[in-house]
């Protein structure tokens, strides 16, 4: 019986270890079994975000691309059209310049009101000094120049375009025309690009 104990014990021993190593590689392969899938999932999600986000990176930084050409359009297109309107409203000033007819330049002034761009607009005459002048009555009140300034167009940082024309007659400057107008159609086509590229970067992913 003495003898017979230690073999018992020792065949428990043997039995609990092979049943616990048995345990450990049944859990084991379980868990590889169940990880590799889990892995092979999660890294062609991720590769299927990473790709939504490229494509919709690229589709939005290509609308945006489309929007500020369309806004550089837009601006030069009313450069030139302002210019040539106010090419034709100083013309039509150089008899009220000449004879000293402020009314009548004013007069020729008010038929910007034509333009809803345009918020204010207003002549020097020769010396510099305000001759006439004009205030949309859709638009808030500008303050004007204090003096002329560089012949040309220039947008500033508040959204307006300033635009300086001479007025000319006989080769002789005797004046200059003062156009300040809005912005707002540009600023509307903006974020109308702007829109756009969000709505369609989300469609994307």
């Amino acid at each position: 019986p003495c003898c017979g104990r230690p073999r018992r014990f020792e065949a428990q021993r043997t039995t609990a270890s092979t049943w616990n190593h048995g345990t450990r590689e049944m859990i084991s392969n379980r868990q590889h079994k169940t990880a590799k899938p889990s892995k092979h999932v999660s890294i062609k999600t991720k590769l299927q975000i990473i790709l939504g986000i490229v494509a919709a990176s690229a589709v939005a930084l290509a609308c945006l691309a489309f929007g500020y050409n369309s806004i550089r359009t837009i601006e030069t297109s009313t450069v030139r059209h302002l210019t040539a309107v106010g090419d034709v409203v100083g013309a039509n000033t150089i008899a009220a310049i000449t004879f000293d007819r402020p009314d009548d330049a004013n007069d020729v002034l008010s038929s910007l009101s034509l333009q809803p761009s345009v918020q204010y607009a207003c002549i020097f005459d020769g010396e510099g000094k305000l001759f006439a002048s004009f205030q949309s009555s859709n638009a808030a009140a500008v303050t004007p120049p204090v003096k002329t300034g560089k012949d040309g167009h220039k947008f500033n940082d508040n959204g307006t375009l300033e635009i300086c024309l001479p007025i000319n007659y006989e080769g002789n400057r005797i004046g200059t025309l003062y156009l300040h107008a809005g912005m707002e159609h540009v600023r509307a086509e903006l974020n109308k690009h702007i829109q756009m590229a969000v709505i369609v970067a989300i469609a994307s992913l």
